[in-house]
Parts: structure tokens; C-alpha cells; sequence
């Protein structure tokens, strides 16, 4: 079983990693990018995406955590120069760090009440999400269907992970 720490960002790679390849290809991390809300064409990717180390055009997990670690991933596309003091690169890493931290708990969080793991939290999952979430303080509406239609941004009757991420943020809980 993977450690508590890291997990939920294990589970979005290996979600994206559709042939089991141990890397996410162009395409695969374009798909990303738009469940996300950052629609990327693989030929942006190309051109724009972090690179692998090895020069496969491939992310392996290492290389996916560091690139999904960056909070600017998805605006940031160009290369990033190298820091000109360890300090500044440091602060860097611990902000990426916690970044990081902060993603696999909201994962990790959204995927505890997604119970038939569909991606999304439907209206029946919604209700123990819902109590969970007034009973930690989060500002929700009182009733399930109307603290509902506040997460759910596309109105479709259930909650995405990107939805849910998106309302998180929002809510200043990083």
C-alpha cells in the first residue's frame, strides 16, 4: 500500500497512465490538463510541457510530482530557469512541497466519499461529503442540494475532483 503522503497524486497518475506504460505520454497529459480546466493541445505539450530528464517527451511519476507540484503548471508553460541562489530555491521547493501536501489531502479527501470511485461524487455520495464538510466549519448552504449546487460549477448533479478542487481553493483552505 502507498504511504499517506503522496497517494492521491499516485492515484491521478496512474488515472492518466491509460496504457499502463509507467509514463504519461502527450496525450495523456493533455487529458490531464483538460479534466483540470486547462484545455492543451498535444502540440502545445510538445512544445511548451516540462520535458522528461531522459528526453522521451514522457513524464514518469518523478517527473509528473515535480511538474504537478508547480502551482503555476498549467499558466507556466515554458521552461523555468535555474535559480541563481540555493535560497531562493529552497523556498521554492518547500512552497512546491506544500503544494503538493495540499492537493493529496484534498485528493485524498474527495476520493474517501467517492465511494464507487467514478471520478465524481454523485448526489447520493453528496449527503456524508456535505456533513463532513459542516461539521470541519466550510460556509455551506443548509440543505445537501443547495450546498450542491454551490460545488457542482457545471451543474450536471455531481461534484468532479476539479470541481472540488476549484472550490477548495476558493475557499482559502490552502
Amino acid at each position: 500500500m502507498v504511504g499517506s503522503r503522496g497517494w492521491g497524486l499516485q492515484i491521478i497518475f496512474r488515472r492518466y497512465d491509460r496504457d499502463g506504460s509507467g509514463t504519461i505520454s502527450a496525450s495523456e497529459l493533455t487529458e490531464v490538463a483538460y479534466k483540470m480546466g486547462h484545455p492543451m493541445t498535444e502540440e502545445q505539450y510538445r512544445f511548451h510541457a516540462p520535458c522528461a530528464v531522459d528526453g522521451s517527451g514522457e513524464l514518469n511519476y518523478s517527473e509528473f510530482k515535480r511538474w504537478w507540484a508547480n502551482k503555476d503548471r498549467f499558466t507556466q508553460l515554458e521552461d523555468q530557469p535555474a535559480h541563481e541562489d540555493e535560497q531562493a530555491a529552497e523556498q521554492d521547493m518547500a512552497a512546491a512541497a506544500a503544494w503538493t501536501k495540499w492537493v493529496d489531502s484534498v485528493v485524498a479527501h474527495f476520493e474517501f466519499f467517492d465511494k464507487d470511485h467514478s471520478g465524481s461524487i454523485s448526489r447520493d455520495e453528496f449527503g456524508e461529503l456535505f456533513q463532513n464538510l459542516r461539521g470541519n466549519g466550510y460556509d455551506l448552504p443548509s440543505t445537501p442540494d443547495a450546498a450542491l449546487a454551490v460545488l457542482d460549477a457545471n451543474g450536471d448533479g455531481s461534484v468532479s475532483l476539479r470541481e472540488y478542487v476549484q472550490w477548495m481553493r476558493r475557499t482559502g483552505s490552502h
